[in-house]
């Protein structure tokens, strides 16, 4: 089997091409669901009948963690790995979104998400063992 030796995981290109089209679709998702979130919020006003909004924003990103953590085990990531950098993405691309959305007021700032937060995923998809790499030696320097 020809591939790519990943942490634990030998990856086929077959395998990263799903992982791939996996982390592509989980950030469109994400970025769209926090959209229809802040729109939710945003014609609910903020009268006592709202509280499922919050509720509702704190499942998006708790999905969007979802989404994007198994998308980088797919692509090969060990799995405290892929934990770290799915996190890492996801706030990343929440902050963007909050940025985009609320402070620079973009006009089509779901789009921009999408394209900052594929854009910050590159170096998963063109150089995972840099990237488990970096984030091993993180893990070592913080925890031991």
């Amino acid at each position: 089997m020809h591939g790519t030796l990943l942490g634990l995981l030998r990856v086929d290109t077959p395998t990263r091409l799903v992982g791939t089209l996996a982390l592509i679709a989980g950030i469109c998702v994400y970025a769209m669901a926090l959209e229809a979130v802040r729109r939710a919020s945003t014609n609910a006003g903020d009268t006592e009948g709202t509280w499922y909004v919050g509720y509702t924003r704190d499942a998006t990103n708790g999905l969007g963690f979802v989404f994007l953590w198994l998308a980088h085990f797919v692509l090969g990531f060990p799995l405290p790995i892929a934990l770290v950098v799915g996190s890492g993405l996801t706030l990343f691309a929440y902050l963007a979104d909050y940025l985009f959305a609320r402070v620079l007021r973009l006009k089509h700032h779901t789009a921009v998400l999408i394209a900052v937060t594929v854009a910050a995923s590159l170096p998963s998809l063109f150089a995972p063992s840099v990237v488990c790499r970096s984030v091993e030696q993180l893990l070592v320097r913080l925890f031991s």
